[in-house]
């Protein structure tokens, strides 16, 4: 399930308006409103908290490393993949796909 947490001000004629949220448009959502208990001081307070904690994290010159080949292993495994011919059996993917798709459920998807 993804969630999204924000806050926002109810506007003087009552409504509220949530912009930018990280949901595909028609997405289904549930909304659950709650007044805010913390002041505005121990919310940014929170914040700088947990920059520093994001700040004291340190990145070595090994997960750089890893991260600058990771690209290189994946073609790596692919190129693996595909010279044991793992699905040269398939001839047409979306079709291929669709029948492996058949027997799962898809959630938020009832019709």
């Amino acid at each position: 399930m993804q969630v999204d947490k924000t806050t926002a001000r109810i506007q003087a004629s009552g409504e509220l308006a949530i912009r930018d949220l990280p949901f595909a448009p028609g997405t289904l959502v549930e909304v659950l409103v709650m007044g805010s208990v913390r002041s505005a001081a121990e919310r940014e307070q929170e914040w700088a908290r947990m920059m520093q904690a994001v700040q004291a994290q340190t990145i070595s010159a090994e997960d750089i490393a890893t991260e600058i080949d990771r690209p290189a292993a994946m073609r790596q495994a692919l190129t693996a993949v595909a010279q044991a011919g793992t699905f040269a059996t398939v001839d047409d993917v979306s079709a291929w796909q669709r029948e492996l798709r058949v027997d799962r459920a898809q959630p938020g998807r009832e019709d």
